[in-house]
This record gives C-alpha cells, structure tokens and sequence, in this order.
C-alpha cells in the first residue's frame, strides 16, 4: 500500500501500530545511525589523541609555548576535555537510540521503544541547543567586529 492509499480510518486508530514496512524502515534507520554514532566515537577518540598530542608539542617546543601565551599544555588539555565532553553526548545518545530500537523491534516492546525514541529526541534537542549556542556566539562575535570598527573609526 503506498503512501496516498490509506483510508481515514485506517490512519486514526486508538492506538499507533507498526507494520513490517515500518520496522523494516526503523531497521535500517539504525543501521545508519549506529554506523554514524561508531565514526563519532572513532573521531572521539582522534580528537582526544589530538589533544595529547598538542599538549606534548606545546610542552617539547618553546615556539609552540609562546604561541599559546601562557595558557600551556595544562590548558589546552582543559580545553580538548571540555570540548570532548560537550561533543560526547550526541555520539553515546545516538548510539544508545540504535541499540534500544534493535532490541525493542525485536522483541516487539512498546517500554523499550519509547526508550529508544527518548534517546533520539535527546539526541536531536541537544544538537538544537548547541546549535542555538553556535548561532548566539556568531551574532555576539559579529556585534563585538562591528563595535571595535566603529571604535576603531572614530578614533
């Protein structure tokens, strides 16, 4: 049955149901979303060993350590572990999301469904948030260039 081929009361039943078509779709959907949560764990761990590496360069080299301006390996390190785990996350919410949808299809349970699809609505408001964070930091960067310039003019 196509999309445009359900009759009204075919669409409004008391409760929702999920055909084979509809699993099948949710499947695969996870098969996706796993494969995308391993490659966020694999940059993870590249991000992490970036970090390490940058701290070791910045504490082996004296021209990297001025670079930094006093901030050091101790804070680069801060900053890699806190932009890890600001991005860690989204990776262990959408990895979570595809094992509880496999074992909630599997096992046809409605409990460990809304889990899974809890784990994805996490997953989709915490990228929106920092989204919205991202976008707050560029309007406020743009007013800071436009306030210097003016300044910058005037004098």
């Amino acid at each position: 049955m196509e999309l445009g081929q359900f009759k009204d009361s075919d669409i409004h039943q008391p409760e929702l149901k999920l055909d084979e078509t509809g699993k099948a779709y949710l499947l695969e959907t996870a098969r996706w979303a796993r494969f995308l949560a391993i490659i966020g764990f694999v940059g993870l761990a590249f991000y992490a060993l970036g970090g390490i590496g940058f701290a070791y360069a910045i504490t082996s080299s004296p021209e990297l350590g001025m670079l930094t301006k006093g901030v050091g390996a101790t804070g680069i390190l801060l900053l890699y572990t806190l932009f890890g785990f600001v991005i860690i996350y989204p990776v262990v919410a959408l990895y979570r999301y595809t094992v509880l949808l496999k074992r909630a299809i599997q096992s046809n349970n409605i409990v460990t469904l809304n889990d899974a699809f809890r784990f994805h609505r996490n997953y989709y408001r915490y990228n929106g948030i920092i989204t919205i964070v991202i976008i707050g930091l560029y309007a406020l960067v743009f007013v800071m260039m436009i306030a210097i310039g003016g300044m910058a003019a005037a004098a």
